[in-house]
């Protein structure tokens, strides 16, 4: 049976949407050292229920909490004069992240596979998981709308690099359906 999720911990936690609402938004709040970033334009999911998320493209991301401030900025301007580095424990206690996505819609697991319901508003708990899809549900999501019986149907599949001659390249899509 395939998972909604990467195994792993969550990339971060879920904070809330944006106050415009026609936008489809969320911030979500990605505590510095998490072991994962998303890349921009990344897929992620917003647990909303077993078994089924919130599917959300990451948009934006900015530094928050005191570091951020302008005391924060007075701080990091004497590192920058004495020529220091922030430590990794002061990092991990005062730094972290604002990651915004744009929301696509939701991804529930049925019986029969994943089903995706295009631009359908789930409400996530604030506080809830924020975490990576598996790679079958990044697979479905990359490919959904594409149906076997469809001749012009053109799977994207994933971006996968080669060996060819002891050298890497990058030599385009690879389906693995």
């Amino acid at each position: 049976m395939p998972s909604l999720y990467e195994v792993g911990p969550p990339v971060g936690v879920f904070r809330g949407f944006t106050p415009n609402p026609s936008e489809m938004q969320v911030d979500v709040v990605v505590p510095h050292g998490s072991a994962i970033l998303p890349d921009f334009g990344a897929f992620v999911l917003v647990s909303s229920e077993p078994g089924s998320a919130a599917v959300g493209r990451v948009i934006h991301y900015h530094p928050t909490g005191p570091v951020a401030s302008f005391s924060g900025e007075d701080y990091l301007a004497e590192l920058g004069r004495s020529g220091d580095t922030m430590s990794e424990d002061v990092r991990k206690l005062v730094l972290r992240y604002n990651m915004r996505l744009q929301l696509m819609g939701h991804l529930s697991l049925q019986p029969h596979g994943f089903e995706f319901s295009v631009g359908a508003r789930t409400m996530a708990a604030v506080g809830g998981a924020v975490q990576l899809p598996s790679r079958e549900a990044l697979e479905y999501l990359c490919n959904v709308g594409i149906h076997a019986d469809d001749p012009s149907a053109v799977p994207s599949g994933i971006w996968c690099t080669v060996i060819k001659s002891g050298r890497t390249s990058t030599s385009g899509l690879a389906w693995t359906g």
